[in-house]
């Protein structure tokens, strides 16, 4: 078992079986992936390493909008173990940043 998958199932309490911790070992795949490319080097048309490339899975764009939720499916698990009032706290946050937003535009076109 890699350390991703030891951190996931000890520090957030995920099944290995559920969506939540696949996206997230798939998420941490691909970072790693990307982080860790290694483009095909030839000399004198020899081939002298093939390259690593991450794979392009034929759902892509949907892990993508799985992606995007995730920060919010952690908040909702880490508040099934979690009794105290931080989780509500972080999602006010997270809430009030897109409103936040929108009226610091409207004050900069005014």
């Amino acid at each position: 078992m890699d350390r991703f998958a030891v951190f996931v199932r000890a520090e957030l309490l995920v099944s290995e079986d559920g969506e939540l911790y696949q996206d997230l070992k798939r998420l941490s795949a691909r970072r790693n992936a990307l982080v860790y490319l290694k483009e095909a080097v030839s000399r004198d048309g020899a081939a002298l390493h093939p390259g690593l490339h991450p794979d392009v899975a034929s759902d892509e764009s949907v892990f993508i909008g799985r992606c995007q939720s995730l920060p919010d499916r952690l908040l909702e698990h880490l508040a099934s173990f979690d009794k105290t009032d931080v989780i509500v706290q972080i999602k006010t946050v997270r809430e009030l940043v897109p409103v936040l937003r929108k009226m610091r535009r409207r004050l900069n076109m005014a």
